[in-house]
Protein backbone atom coordinates (compact mmCIF):
# COMPACT_ATOMS: atom_id res chain seq x y z
CA UNK A 1 0.00 0.00 0.00
CA UNK A 2 1.30 3.33 -1.44
CA UNK A 3 0.30 6.66 0.38
CA UNK A 4 -0.73 7.67 3.74
CA UNK A 5 -2.36 4.86 5.74
CA UNK A 6 -5.79 4.51 6.75
CA UNK A 7 -6.99 7.62 9.58
CA UNK A 8 -8.19 4.45 11.69
CA UNK A 9 -4.58 3.14 11.07
CA UNK A 10 -3.25 6.36 12.04
CA UNK A 11 -5.43 7.01 14.96
CA UNK A 12 -5.42 3.67 16.37
CA UNK A 13 -1.18 4.33 15.99
CA UNK A 14 -1.54 7.64 18.00
CA UNK A 15 -3.52 5.75 20.82
CA UNK A 16 -1.35 2.86 21.27
CA UNK A 17 1.90 5.39 20.97
CA UNK A 18 0.46 7.37 23.92
CA UNK A 19 -0.32 4.53 26.08
CA UNK A 20 3.10 3.62 25.63
CA UNK A 21 4.66 6.39 26.65
CA UNK A 22 1.96 6.77 29.70
CA UNK A 23 3.26 3.45 30.67
CA UNK A 24 7.03 4.55 30.04
CA UNK A 25 6.44 7.49 32.41
CA UNK A 26 4.78 5.54 35.24
CA UNK A 27 7.45 2.72 34.74
CA UNK A 28 10.30 5.89 35.43
CA UNK A 29 8.42 7.06 38.16
CA UNK A 30 7.93 3.75 39.76
CA UNK A 31 11.77 3.20 39.34
CA UNK A 32 12.37 6.64 41.36
CA UNK A 33 9.86 5.74 44.49
CA UNK A 34 9.80 2.27 44.52
CA UNK A 35 7.36 -0.51 44.16
CA UNK A 36 6.17 -3.33 41.69
CA UNK A 37 6.69 -1.96 37.74
CA UNK A 38 3.51 -1.98 36.11
CA UNK A 39 5.39 -4.97 33.42
CA UNK A 40 2.69 -7.75 32.33
CA UNK A 41 3.16 -11.30 33.69
CA UNK A 42 6.07 -10.36 35.47
CA UNK A 43 6.51 -9.69 39.11
CA UNK A 44 9.56 -7.67 39.74
CA UNK A 45 9.89 -5.13 42.78
CA UNK A 46 12.35 -2.32 42.68
CA UNK A 47 13.46 -1.06 46.02
CA UNK A 48 14.13 2.48 44.38
CA UNK A 49 15.80 5.96 45.00
CA UNK A 50 17.87 8.51 43.19
CA UNK A 51 20.13 6.32 41.38
CA UNK A 52 18.33 3.78 40.06
CA UNK A 53 15.58 6.13 38.99
CA UNK A 54 18.65 7.93 37.00
CA UNK A 55 19.82 4.50 35.39
CA UNK A 56 16.02 3.85 34.02
CA UNK A 57 15.71 7.46 32.91
CA UNK A 58 18.89 7.09 31.02
CA UNK A 59 19.14 3.71 30.08
CA UNK A 60 15.85 1.84 29.88
CA UNK A 61 14.14 4.86 29.24
CA UNK A 62 15.54 5.48 25.04
CA UNK A 63 15.29 1.72 24.40
CA UNK A 64 11.86 1.31 25.46
CA UNK A 65 10.91 4.95 23.80
CA UNK A 66 12.57 3.44 20.25
CA UNK A 67 10.59 0.25 20.70
CA UNK A 68 7.54 2.10 21.10
CA UNK A 69 8.11 4.35 18.20
CA UNK A 70 9.41 1.50 16.36
CA UNK A 71 6.05 -0.60 17.04
CA UNK A 72 3.73 2.33 16.63
CA UNK A 73 4.76 4.59 14.47
CA UNK A 74 1.98 7.17 14.42
CA UNK A 75 2.31 10.04 11.72
CA UNK A 76 0.06 12.40 14.24
CA UNK A 77 2.08 11.55 17.27
CA UNK A 78 5.66 12.54 15.39
CA UNK A 79 5.40 16.76 16.00
CA UNK A 80 4.59 15.55 20.04
CA UNK A 81 7.86 13.51 20.54
CA UNK A 82 10.06 15.31 18.20
CA UNK A 83 8.79 19.12 18.61
CA UNK A 84 11.25 19.43 15.09
CA UNK A 85 11.07 22.81 13.84
CA UNK A 86 10.56 21.15 10.36
CA UNK A 87 6.96 20.19 10.95
CA UNK A 88 5.88 23.43 13.31
CA UNK A 89 7.27 25.80 11.26
CA UNK A 90 5.99 25.96 7.06
CA UNK A 91 8.59 25.15 4.02
CA UNK A 92 10.49 27.86 2.23
CA UNK A 93 9.60 27.86 -1.02
CA UNK A 94 11.75 29.12 -3.62
CA UNK A 95 9.78 32.43 -5.91
CA UNK A 96 10.15 32.10 -9.16
CA UNK A 97 8.87 35.08 -10.15
CA UNK A 98 11.30 38.07 -10.66
CA UNK A 99 14.48 35.82 -10.28
CA UNK A 100 15.52 37.67 -7.05
CA UNK A 101 16.04 34.63 -5.01
CA UNK A 102 14.09 32.84 -1.69
CA UNK A 103 11.33 34.51 -0.50
CA UNK A 104 11.22 37.71 -3.05
CA UNK A 105 7.80 38.34 -3.94
CA UNK A 106 8.97 40.16 -7.04
CA UNK A 107 7.63 43.60 -6.48
CA UNK A 108 9.51 46.88 -5.94
CA UNK A 109 8.87 48.10 -1.89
Amino acid sequence: MEGKPHPLVRFTAFILGLLWMLWLAWCTLVAFAGGKLPIPFVTLRVSGGIGLGLVWLLVIDPILATVGLVAFPADPCAPLVSLSTRRLTPPRRRNTEGGRGWGHRGREL
